[in-house]
């Protein structure tokens, strides 16, 4: 494992276990789930989608980090879960960000969340966004008319391979259009 990765499967055993301890349904997106999808991203942190039943599921998932061990605000989770928007946790020995962001309450969002995919990260086995809700958008101009990323891909556009093979991804407008 690469310096730059140093800690990473020990982070994401530690938010797994929480999250499952906390019965909130999650999945890995933004950076880690686009490389590992074959369309290599790179930030400094991990973003993780989560889907909380209640206000106590998030306390409870907090419960299971050490403030010792982790930077994060209650406050600011409390204000996430009721706005649907994201928190930070930072583990202070790595230095790694953690950006936990609530899932929308859309219907592309939830149809996102059904799409998830189980896969192994660094040894540990998480859910994934798909493919398609990964990369997607990043094809797609933001409201602002700006596209999203760097790294952003046209409508149409073909690339691949990715970690199936030799699957190349067409991507399909009335699709990108429902997000």
């Amino acid at each position: 494992m690469s310096a730059a990765l140093g800690g990473i499967a020990d982070i994401l055993i530690r938010v797994r276990e929480a999250l499952d301890g906390a019965q909130i349904p999650f999945m890995i997106a933004g950076s880690f789930a686009s490389t590992t999808h074959g369309f290599p991203r790179t930030t400094q942190d991990l973003d993780i989608v989560i889907d909380p039943a209640n206000l106590a599921a998030i306390e409870s998932f907090l419960d299971g980090f050490s403030e010792e061990n982790y930077y994060f605000d209650r406050d600011a989770a409390r204000d996430a879960f009721r706005r649907r928007s994201m928190f930070n946790l930072v583990d202070q020995e790595t230095g790694w960000k953690i950006d936990i962001i609530i899932r929308k309450r859309r219907a592309f969002s939830e149809s996102e969340f059904t799409r998830r995919q189980k896969i192994t990260i660094a040894g540990v086995e998480v859910f994934v966004a798909s493919a398609e809700d990964t990369i997607v958008p990043k094809a797609w101009p933001s409201p602002s008319g700006r596209k999203n990323s760097s790294h952003s891909i046209s409508p149409g556009e073909t690339f691949g391979p990715n970690h199936l093979g030799s699957l190349v991804i067409v991507f399909d407008c009335d699709f990108v259009r429902m997000a």
